[in-house]
């Protein structure tokens, strides 16, 4: 499935992983939230910026294992993009 030497595959899955994540964290935090019935506040914007550390483990599954530069570069590229503009926006 993840065996492919694409630029826009790598931007593909740059995009869906932290999206991915976000999401189980964000709905793990209101399901934490909703069963313990604490008014527990947390930082969605931590959420926004741990998220795309997923990429960097498949940055290193496709630059050092698989030797797939233009898929590493199209996730690397996406990281990047999603860092900055999390310091632009916040």
């Amino acid at each position: 499935m993840f065996n492919r030497d694409s630029m826009w595959f790598g931007v593909l899955i740059g995009i869906l992983m932290p999206l991915g994540v976000y999401g189980l964290l964000y709905g793990g935090m209101l399901l934490y939230q909703s069963i313990s019935g604490s008014g527990l506040n947390f930082d969605e914007s931590l959420l926004q910026l741990a998220s795309p550390v997923i990429n960097l483990f498949f940055i290193r599954y496709y630059f050092v294992t698989k030797k797939y530069e233009d898929s590493g570069r199209g996730l690397l590229f996406v990281t990047f993009v999603y860092v900055i503009a999390y310091f632009v926006i916040n």
